[in-house]
């Protein structure tokens, strides 16, 4: 439910145009990530092991799509 919430969170500032939207949409991205590896190494209660599932491949690629454009973003608005 927090990775819900911080999306929404990011999302919201993003549309306003906020920096913070861009970093807590980072740190939504490391969170999960985290919970990926965790839950493919020693496993989560509930959940099965499937590295090759084709939703959670799509979903790594679309977070590091976000990652990419978050840092551009993130570096432009430091010029």
């Amino acid at each position: 439910m927090l990775t819900v919430a911080g999306s929404v969170i990011a999302a919201l500032a993003i549309g306003y145009n906020r920096r913070f939207g861009w970093i807590i949409g980072i740190g939504v991205v490391v969170v999960s990530w985290f919970l990926y590896a965790l839950q493919e190494t020693v496993g989560l209660p509930g959940l099965s092991r499937k590295w090759w599932e084709p939703t959670r491949l799509m979903s790594l690629a679309f977070s590091v799509l976000f990652m990419v454009v978050a840092l551009r973003e993130l570096s432009r608005h430091r010029r």
